[in-house]
């Protein structure tokens, strides 16, 4: 996640169409329990009308970390490196 942060302003998502039970529940903690790991609605017309109001609240968000701990201690430590065409 910290890694998709770097290329933009982009964050991760839920499948559109259909998200697993196991997917859910990680979505779940995103959205109630990691407070290092941000989020932002996504914009309703990228969801089916008929399925809008079935979906959980946390699977209409997108998740992203703006503070990047783990690759800098990676960076720190000599064993992460970004090539600049990243």
């Amino acid at each position: 996640m910290e890694l998709v942060f770097l290329k933009g302003d982009a964050g991760l998502m839920a499948d559109r169409t259909d998200v697993s039970l196991a997917a859910k529940n990680v979505w779940s903690v995103y959205f109630h329990s990691r407070e290092d790991v941000e989020h932002k609605p996504l914009p309703e017309d990228l969801f089916d009308e008929t399925t809008l109001s079935e979906r959980p609240k946390y699977v209409k968000y997108y998740y992203y970390k703006s503070e990047t701990p783990i690759l800098d201690a990676l960076k720190a430590a000599g064993k992460f490196e970004i090539e600049n065409n990243m």
